[in-house]
């Protein structure tokens, strides 16, 4: 159990990471396009679980195409954080997409597309996205 802390950074976040240490919780911090190598670093190195690669700058939600600055940041976790392990997110919401996220990354995030599915049809909606989406983990 965890949580990703999108509005958080490492370095403000001294309190937050005692308190996730005190009741073993993975805390997962965000890299983005305009990260710094250092602050990549520093968010590497401080999230456990995996650290949250933003494929684009913006709010999250459902995008016709990935931006190619999410391989650019995968890339720079690898590069000064070799053994982290890195999830992409912001506009994923299709297999195909899921699919091309993890021919580079450990894995895709896609929370948005869960809740739009829910909000317009249920949980069968819901049912059908994620058995639709898991079809790219492949």
């Amino acid at each position: 159990a965890g949580a990703i802390t999108p509005d958080l950074i490492p370095d403000e976040a001294a309190k937050w990471i005692a308190a996730t240490d005190s009741h073993n919780l993975d805390r997962v911090f965000l890299a983005t396009p305009s990260s710094s190598d250092s602050r990549v670093g520093n968010a590497s190195e401080l999230s456990r679980g995996f650290v949250y690669a933003v494929s684009t700058m913006g709010i999250t939600g459902a995008r016709e195409d990935l931006d190619a600055k999410a391989k650019e940041v995968v890339s720079k976790v690898r590069k000064n954080a070799p053994k982290s392990l890195t999830a992409v997110g912001i506009g994923i919401s299709t297999e195909d997409q899921v699919r091309q996220v993890n021919s580079y990354a450990d894995g895709a995030i896609v929370g948005s597309a869960f809740i739009a599915a829910y909000a317009s049809s249920g949980i069968n909606g819901l049912t059908a996205k994620v058995r639709e989406l898991a079809k790219g983990k492949s």
